[in-house]
């Protein structure tokens, strides 16, 4: 009689995968090896279809009925569904029991698996649980000289010796030239003759066997490429704003000033990018790191960044640092106010002024804190004088609001129309832009 009665064969395609990853399973779980997911998934997907039917069935307290029906073996059926549904469980604990009792037979030969490199290399027991796990997917993480390329060396070595693997299917990559020549002089002395390179050769001699031969790019190939591709994007809204903040947030390289990559890494590590936002109303507040505008202006403080990017954005056109036709009293060099803003035919100048609200500022000593406020009065009484508008703004203030929230008061005040550009329009600026980036 069938297993799940005479209503069916033992070969009905319905049950026979279940049975069949039950005998499987069993089968493996009997084997003296470590097992890899990828043996265990081919049967689990073979089985996973009926599986759920019958699982549904179970939840629904519709097995026993169906059971009945059909003339089938419940205490067999409810066997399989739980070797089934606790699989992973028991490879698990398999797999464990397989690295701990071959810590204990094989302790003899892992103690001497390198011996032909160095006698004296003893593997730890981490070194040697990585050695025994045969997994299809592995990650080992270790500090500098913990190890690692004994690790590796111990590791092909056993899959040689004990899981019979060909050395020609053993690739070995490092990232190093240095690293690499290391490693092929370590293998000799072990003779397991793997193929060792490091990812830039193993790319070339895949992209040779693949092409036939390349070509080398020269360097403004790159540049181009990127340039296509974003001009390419320009009807996605989506990545149009992601784009945005990119450029906004995080492409700062500071690479004229930082000729040192180590001080290039400081800065980096240094910069602070929590102002990054995901929708282009917060885009705004990402600006405020930023000493290059989005059209490519270098101002002179992430202050200034950030009022030109709010213009810009709300649709004020404005001049940085433009030559004022007055000179300030004293001085021989031309005045240029922080911007000229226009609209129409409205010409209104805009000061920065790098001190708080209440005059105080802890950067300045108070002779350079007197001088700076001396500065200000000054300019407010050039303009003043030649009848041009002036407004100003400050560091901080009182009230705690932000540099943008006066800004914004501050123009609307002074009768200024405030209407967001499109962002296809920000992002065709900054594409113009990109080789300034």
């Amino acid at each position: 009689m069938s297993l799940f009665g005479p209503k069916y064969k033992d070969d009905d395609p319905k049950f026979l995968n279940l049975k069949k990853f039950y005998e499987a399973i069993g089968y493996l779980l009997s084997q003296d090896r470590f097992l890899s997911r990828k043996q265990v998934q081919v049967w689990v997907d073979k089985t996973q279809g009926t599986f759920d039917t019958l699982r549904v069935l179970k939840e629904n307290d519709s097995l026993d009925h169906w059971c009945k029906t059909t003339k089938s073996n419940p205490q067999e059926i409810n066997r399989y569904l739980g070797a089934f549904s606790t699989v992973w469980d028991s490879i698990k604990r398999h797999n464990e029991a397989f690295v701990q009792k071959h810590l204990v037979s094989d302790k003899e030969y892992l103690d001497s698996v390198l011996k032909a490199d160095d006698p004296n290399i003893v593997l730890d027991d981490d070194q040697r649980q990585v050695v025994l796990n045969d997994e299809d997917y592995m990650l080992v993480i270790a500090g500098a000289g913990a190890g690692k390329t004994t690790t590796l060396e111990a590791k092909a070595k056993y899959l040689v010796d004990k899981q019979k693997v060909d050395p020609s299917r053993i690739l070995v990559i490092s990232f190093t030239r240095k690293a690499t020549e290391e490693l092929v002089d370590r293998f000799k002395r072990i003779g397991v003759p793997a193929k060792i390179s490091t990812f830039h050769s193993i790319g070339n001699a895949l992209i040779k066997s693949n092409e036939g031969k390349h070509n080398v790019k020269d360097s403004g190939f790159l540049f181009e490429t990127l340039k296509t591709y974003l001009v390419d994007k320009m009807e996605d809204e989506g990545f149009m704003r992601k784009i945005m903040l990119f450029f906004a947030s995080y492409l700062d390289m500071p690479l004229e000033e930082q000729k040192s990559i180590e001080l290039y890494k400081k800065a980096l590590a240094n910069d602070d990018f929590s102002t990054m936002k995901s929708d282009l109303d917060d885009f705004k507040e990402a600006l405020t790191k930023k000493k290059i505008t989005i059209r490519s202006e270098r101002v002179r403080s992430q202050q200034e960044c950030e009022i030109a990017n709010y213009l810009y954005i709300n649709g004020i056109d404005y001049e940085y640092e433009p030559v004022y036709p007055y000179c300030l009293p004293g001085s021989q060099k031309p005045y240029t106010p922080d911007f000229r803003l226009t609209q129409g035919d409205r010409v209104v100048y805009l000061e920065h002024f790098g001190i708080n609200e209440d005059g105080t500022n802890w950067r300045f000593n108070e002779e350079e804190l007197a001088a700076y406020k001396k500065s200000i009065g000054d300019k407010i009484a050039l303009h003043k004088k030649h009848g041009t508008e002036l407004i100003y703004t400050y560091s901080s203030y009182s009230d705690g609001k932000c540099l943008i929230h006066h800004l914004k008061e501050l123009l609307e005040t002074n009768r200024f129309k405030l209407h967001q550009r499109e962002p296809k329009v920000i992002y065709h600026e900054i594409a113009e832009r990109a080789q300034d980036r």
